[in-house]
C-alpha cells in the first residue's frame, strides 16, 4: 500500500521560507495498491498537484474521492483537480451530506459564480456523487474503506483503509477530549471519552490523527474540533497504533515550531512508557508499507 501526503496544512494554506520542510498545502492524501485505480481523501489546495501528477502520468483513470467533511480547507483545491477537465477519468465522490439530500447539492453551492467562475457543467470527465454516513463500508480491488464519525462540528468522517496486510486511518479535525496536561487525567479521559474510536483504530500501522496545537496553545482553544499534540499521542498509544503521524497543523506554525512540536511529542511518548512511532507529517511525504 502506498500512502502519500498531499497537504498536511489545516485551516488555510501557508507558503514562505518559514515553511518549506512540512509545506503549506490544506489536507489531501492519496492511497494506492495498483496502476488501475486511486483512493483521495479530502480536496485541500494539495489535491491539484495530485491531479496534475494523475493527467500527467495517464495510468490511474479511476478516482475515488472521500470527503472528511466539508469545511473550507478540505474543499479549497477542488475545482483545480485536473481529471475533472479530462474524458478519460471516471470519478466517484463520497461523502456526508450534513442537512442537505445530496452531496452534489454541497458541491453546487462551490462551483458556481460568485465563488467560482464556472460550474460543474465544464468538467469532461465521467463523475457521481455518493452520500454515505459513519456506517459506511466499501471495497474496490485489494483495498476496503470504513467509515466513523469524529468529534468536530458539522459531520465530520474518519477512514479506515484496509488491505489483506496493512491498515491506515485518517482522523483529521477530529477533538479528543482533554483539560489539564496530567498524563494519568488524560488516559483516562480518553479512554472513557473516545472508546469506539480507540477500538476503530486499535493496533492499525499508520495513524494520521489531528495534532492542530501544542498543549499550551490547546488549552485556549477549547471546543474548536481540534485536538492537541499530546492529546494525539495518548489516543495513538492507548489504540497500540504502530506510528502517528502528525496532522492538520494550525497556520500560524513555522517549520522550527513543527520541528519542536514533534520533539516535544516524542518525549510525552517516551515519558508514558509508550513505544508508538512519532511522526510530523509533511507535504508530499510518501509511506510505503
Amino acid at each position: 500500500m502506498k500512502v502519500k501526503l498531499w497537504g498536511t496544512r489545516g485551516s488555510v494554506p501557508v507558503t514562505g521560507k518559514n515553511y518549506c520542510k512540512y509545506g503549506g498545502n490544506t489536507p489531501c492524501i492519496e492511497v494506492s495498491m495498483s496502476d488501475e485505480f486511486v483512493f483521495i481523501f479530502d480536496a485541500g489546495s494539495g489535491i491539484r498537484k495530485l491531479g496534475s501528477k494523475l493527467t500527467k502520468e495517464k495510468i490511474q483513470k479511476d478516482i475515488f474521492l472521500f470527503f472528511s467533511h466539508f469545511h473550507s480547507d478540505h474543499i479549497i483545491g477542488l475545482p483545480f483537480f485536473a481529471p475533472f477537465y479530462n474524458k478519460d477519468y471516471t470519478i466517484s465522490i463520497y461523502g456526508a451530506p450534513y442537512i442537505y439530500d445530496s452531496i452534489e447539492e454541497i458541491i453546487d453551492l462551490i462551483l458556481k459564480p460568485p465563488l467560482f467562475a464556472i460550474t460543474k457543467d465544464e468538467f469532461k470527465s465521467k463523475f457521481s456523487f455518493h452520500n454515505i454516513d459513519e456506517n459506511f463500508s466499501f471495497k474496490y480491488g485489494e483495498l476496503k474503506v470504513e467509515t466513523i464519525k469524529l468529534n468536530h462540528s458539522h459531520p465530520t468522517l474518519g477512514f479506515k483503509i484496509t488491505n489483506d496486510k496493512k491498515t491506515v486511518v485518517y482522523f483529521t479535525d477530529n477533538e479528543l477530549i482533554q483539560n489539564n496536561h496530567s498524563s494519568e487525567n488524560l488516559e483516562k479521559l480518553i479512554y472513557n471519552n473516545h472508546k469506539e474510536l480507540l477500538d476503530f483504530c486499535k493496533n492499525v500501522d499508520i495513524l494520521i490523527h489531528d495534532s492542530s496545537y501544542s498543549i499550551n496553545d490547546y488549552n485556549s482553544r477549547v471546543g474548536w474540533g481540534h485536538s492537541s499534540n499530546f492529546a494525539a499521542a495518548m489516543f495513538a498509544h492507548l489504540a497500540k497504533v504502530k506510528s502517528l503521524y502528525l496532522f492538520h497543523y494550525d497556520p500560524e506554525y513555522d517549520d522550527a515550531f513543527i520541528d519542536k512540536l514533534l520533539d516535544e511529542t516524542k518525549f510525552f511518548l517516551q515519558e508514558i512508557g509508550s513505544e508508538v512511532n512519532c511522526v510530523a507529517s509533511s507535504d508530499e511525504m510518501e509511506i510505503n508499507f
